[in-house]
């Protein structure tokens, strides 16, 4: 695939019609250089080409800016709600112009080894209604004829030209492309193995899995058919119930975000006005507040780890010396004493009497002694029953031992001081902090404007927390109901697995069933095989092409990969390198390292576009990757760079492989223009 030509249309800052007619690239000459200033369009020009192939998917949606969660029909247009953070992808002028029938999109022209390919998508604002196309052209024939308008079909195309998954292998921002060397993520190993046409193997197994779902079911008598139709239907409902409440949390999502970046920026504007009221103090108050923090939480701790469970009874003297004057009163009662006295009695007369000599005459048999001894306990009970009607109920001995218990806390009076100290301190450490905090907040030293505008800040401020607050309280209940669906869909999957299984009768599917699973066993096996083979080629070319970018470092001597495709670093000795002591700078040599390599061993051949083509290098492995990479990155090399960039000794090391050069004008931010066959330097200058 090579690009002839490349026309964005009212996109981005690009207004009216801008054309790039690029050069055919010659061996040894694949570069071609698109200069400008920041601001100019030269990342509106990458993601234009990327919005072609990808359209407005999530990966597009994504490159708005970290925490922006978009709709596409927002992402086009933009959102009020979202006020400067994001104004829509269609030119601002071409809209205000609202002139009927514009085009917003772009369109790309391509040689492959069929034929000639045009493709454009674009859309058609008519007041707030967009109109959607996708248009392709061939000058040869393809699976879906030489003109393709049907939206569906076009986007086949595509795909099967350059897959969405592995668009950010070829259209990348250099100062981005850092992540590949550290990521190890499934999804980009996943990528790779797209990349390398590996991932076909795991399309034939999911079409032969639904095959063998096919095959179970043909096995299946009416009824038992019947009784899965209605398990399915309830697993697609709640399916449509669950992508229900996940848009729901999506959007609240993108709400609490962005109420937490207003947030922050008001709570930022309310910092400004007290640094410039308290200018001198704020050091040394919040040196105080710190302090004073410190030492009342020692305090707590301190009384947390002291405090007994009886300090009640030491904080409440007067309460304490109540009880025991009542106590007191209880111990001197004579029928307290007596009661105690009788009981004694009771419990040993009726053995001395009737079982100890002398015995009466006659003797008595045991039943008599028995019915005896139960008559005597009987009447002494009614003499020996607690006290009613006082301040205690209880016996002597433990009315005396609760009298001397209640004496030591009235009288711990060193422990009531040690207590009431530390309260003390912990009371008074708690006002410091407030007071502080007081002084911190106050605002004398500022205008009665900015004072004002201070406290409406601190309105918003509260009323966006509450805000902020009954959201999460709405995600929170959302969460409970997805979790809820995804048990019952669990519960449905299963019922609808064990009834598969329960009703496959017919032999012949059996054995197709059985036959299709060896076939999968087989393409698992040939899958590792590839793989295998890929990551030596891979590992070699990695190794080669870093050592040749990475010449001033010896941190990382060898870069591993596995069968996955996940990287790891080693230095001299063997030993991995941990990802957090590699620079920015390392990790970006080791991205275009393995960017270099899967070129090499990829079947795809695509046109390579950087944004930002040396990013936070030095300056000699910049020199490195002018010489080594860009002219040997693809057989179509798009540059974006700044003058800061690329400066004149730099352009010379680039120029003998230029095929052709572009630089983007835009003087007021919404009108970007293509001045073709000019150079970056002058060539007798370079």
């Amino acid at each position: 695939m090579i690009f002839e030509e490349i026309c964005i249309a009212n996109l981005f800052s690009y207004y009216g019609e801008q054309v790039f007619s690029l050069p055919s690239p010659t061996e040894g000459r694949p570069v071609i250089l698109v200069s400008g200033r920041n601001g100019f369009g030269k990342t509106s020009f990458i993601n234009s080409v990327k919005l072609l192939f990808l359209g407005t998917t999530t990966e597009m949606l994504s490159t708005v800016g970290e925490g922006l969660k978009l709709r596409p029909d927002t992402y086009l247009l933009g959102s009020i709600n979202l006020g400067r953070e994001w104004r829509g992808i269609l030119n601002r002028r071409a809209r205000e112009d609202g002139k009927p029938d514009t085009r917003y999109g772009i369109r790309i022209r391509w040689q492959e080894d069929q034929g000639t390919v045009c493709a454009e998508r674009y859309w058609i604002l008519n007041g707030e209604k967009l109109e959607y196309h996708l248009h392709i052209e061939t000058d040869f024939e393809t699976d879906f004829g030489k003109l393709i308008d049907d939206a569906e079909s076009a986007e086949e195309f595509l795909e099967r030209r350059l897959p969405k998954s592995i668009v950010p292998y070829f259209f990348y921002d250099g100062e981005q492309v850092q992540r590949l060397a550290e990521g190890n993520r499934q999804g980009q190993l996943q990528q790779i193995e797209r990349l390398l046409d590996i991932s076909t193997l795991d399309t034939l197994n999911e079409y032969l899995q639904k095959a063998i779902n096919a095959w179970r079911q043909e096995g299946q008598g009416p009824e038992a058919r019947a009784e899965l139709d209605i398990l399915l239907a309830h697993a697609q409902e709640n399916k449509a119930k669950r992508d229900i409440l996940q848009a729901q949390a999506d959007d609240l999502t993108a709400e609490i975000e962005n109420e937490e970046r207003n947030i922050r920026r008001l709570e930022h504007q309310s910092d400004i006005l007290r640094a410039k009221s308290l200018q001198r103090d704020e050091p040394r108050l919040r040196e105080k507040l710190k302090t004073a923090k410190d030492a009342y939480e020692d305090a707590c701790r301190k009384l947390a780890e002291t405090l007994p469970v009886a300090a009640p009874l030491w904080a409440a003297p007067q309460l304490v010396q109540e009880v025991a004057s009542k106590l007191v009163e209880a111990t001197r009662d004579p029928n307290h004493l007596l009661s105690d006295q009788l009981k004694e009695i009771a419990a040993h007369l009726p053995e001395q009497l009737f079982d100890h000599p002398t015995h009466s005459s006659p003797h008595l048999n045991d039943d008599q002694k028995r019915h005896y001894k139960t008559k005597l306990r009987q009447l002494f009970t009614v003499f020996t029953e607690p006290p009613s009607g006082g301040f205690f109920s209880l016996n002597a001995s433990q009315t005396q031992d609760i009298k001397a218990r209640f004496e030591y806390y009235h009288r711990a009076q060193m422990e009531r001081q040690h207590l009431a100290e530390d309260l003390k301190i912990a009371s008074r450490l708690y006002r410091e902090i407030n007071d502080t905090q007081a002084q911190l907040d106050t605002l004398d030293n500022i205008s009665p404007e900015e004072q004002r505008a201070f406290q409406e800040r601190k309105l918003s401020i509260e009323q966006a927390r509450k805000r902020q607050a009954e959201r999460l309280k709405q995600q929170g209940g959302i969460e409970q109901d997805q979790a809820r669906l995804e048990t019952q869909f669990k519960d449905i999957n299963k019922d609808i697995r064990d009834k598969e299984t329960d009703v496959v009768k017919k032999d012949i599917n059996s054995r197709r069933i059985d036959r299709a699973r060896q076939a999968q066993r087989l393409f698992d096996d040939y899958k590792q095989r590839l793989k295998e083979s890929s990551r030596e080629g891979i590992e070699q070319a990695v190794n080669l092409r870093f050592k040749s970018l990475m010449t001033s470092h010896g941190l990382i001597d060898s870069i591993a990969v596995d069968t996955d495709f996940a990287l790891t670093y080693h230095d001299a000795r063997g030993q991995e390198v941990g990802m957090a002591n590699i620079s920015t700078g390392m990790k970006q040599l080791a991205a275009q390292a393995l960017l270099w390599a899967l070129s090499e061993v990829t079947t795809r051949h695509v046109p390579v576009i950087v944004d930002t083509p040396l990013a936070r290098i030095d300056r000699a492995h910049q020199e490195n990757l002018l010489k080594n990479y860009y002219p040997h990155a693809g057989e179509q090399v798009i540059v974006l760079p700044t003058d800061s960039e690329i400066d004149q000794d730099k352009y010379r090391l680039l120029l003998p492989h230029i095929a052709g050069e572009f630089r983007l004008e835009n003087p007021d931010g919404e009108h970007t223009t293509v001045v073709a066959n000019t150079k970056m330097y002058d060539q007798k200058a370079a």
